[in-house]
């Protein structure tokens, strides 16, 4: 099913938005696990997280304009690879 174009203008408010709730998403949860975020050394050990996070939201939005289910799945692998790849 393809679904009507939205303008730049929405695209880039959705990218931000998506951007800033996964880096709050993230944060939470290496907070919870390891406690403390205050060190580089925690936010590279979860970056792996952080982007296969990322990719869900590509991989989500390119499925829905596309119709196909490949998406989805590429969805599902980035983000269980980015918590499994991370170095707690």
């Amino acid at each position: 099913m393809i679904t009507p174009m939205t303008t730049p203008k929405e695209t880039a408010k959705g990218i931000f938005s998506y951007v800033i709730a996964v880096l709050v998403v993230v944060v939470i949860i290496s907070f919870i696990i390891s406690g403390d975020m205050t060190s580089l050394e925690r936010w590279y050990k979860w970056s792996p997280a952080f982007l296969g996070l990322m990719m869900v939201g590509a991989f989500h939005y390119m499925g829905s304009k596309s119709g196909s289910v490949r998406f989805q799945v590429f969805a599902v692998v980035s983000v269980t690879l980015g918590f499994v790849c991370h170095d707690p």
